[in-house]
């Protein structure tokens, strides 16, 4: 095979490697049972922070909820890693990476489950929930209708909790990444490492941004969250906010 020229850019070759291994993978790999991996991760979106930073959401995006969700995101499956899927390639692209012939057979997500997601997700004018469900399950043998459901029910549960409150309660402020943790504490005790984590982006004024909150959940106990055996351990995961990050509003998004 005659592999073109691509300037030197990382992404370039992340996206030559994930091509390299999707026709090598295709012809040895024609069905991977993709059962099994180590943990989800279930982003919570901080909205406002969201709209703010990436000018993706539409003038007809709701106001209502401050905690919405991303999504939920199986990490890279054994089958996979074993069949030499870069790590790096999955996190990027998911069941995008994969080839036709691993993908399971499709499970329709139910227009009750759909209509759910969409109340609590950014509008961004494209259909997140195809693209949830395209990018991270597609090539699972999963429940799509029931992950998404569970997913919703995590992000239920944790509007409860000490850390949700301690976050509505600094809307608009500068917070602090330590002070949060200590609200996490609060929660659970002994969490374990990379069991929840802040993503920051920065703005136009150079502030970081909180945008979402990141729990790491076991497959097999997501459903008992917010009990403390639900979550899973990551190593080496961290967050990317900052010693203090800001906490935009609705009224911070033009």
């Amino acid at each position: 095979m005659k592999i073109p020229h691509f300037p030197h850019s990382p992404c370039r070759f992340m996206c030559v490697l994930a091509l390299l291994w999707s026709t090598c993978a295709s012809l040895a790999h024609a069905a991977l049972p993709n059962t099994k991996f180590d943990h989800y991760t279930i982003a919570l979106t901080w909205l406002p922070g969201f709209c703010l930073v990436s000018h993706q959401c539409t003038a007809m995006m709701s106001h209502e909820n401050l905690i919405g969700l991303h999504g939920a995101w199986p990490s890279e499956p054994k089958s996979l890693e074993n069949a030499g899927l870069p790590e790096k390639i999955w996190e990027q692209r998911g069941c995008q990476a994969v080839p036709i012939g691993a993908h399971s057979r499709a499970t329709p997500i139910s227009a009750e489950t759909q209509a759910a997601f969409r109340r609590v997700t950014a509008d961004t004018g494209r259909d997140l929930v195809a693209h949830e469900a395209e990018k991270h399950l597609a090539c699972l043998d999963l429940d799509p209708d029931k992950t998404v459901r569970a997913a919703l029910k995590v992000r239920e549960d944790f509007l409860h909790t000490e850390s949700a409150a301690f976050l509505r309660a600094g809307v608009g402020k500068k917070m602090s990444r330590a002070a949060f943790f200590a609200s996490v504490r609060r929660d659970w005790p002994h969490f374990p490492n990379g069991g929840i984590v802040l993503r920051c982006r920065r703005d136009k004024m150079k502030r970081a941004i909180l945008t979402e909150v990141q729990l790491a959940l076991n497959p097999a106990t997501i459903e008992e969250f917010p009990q403390m055996r639900a979550f899973a351990s990551v190593s080496g995961r961290r967050s990317s906010c900052p010693a203090k990050f800001f906490l935009p509003d609705w009224s911070d998004v033009p």
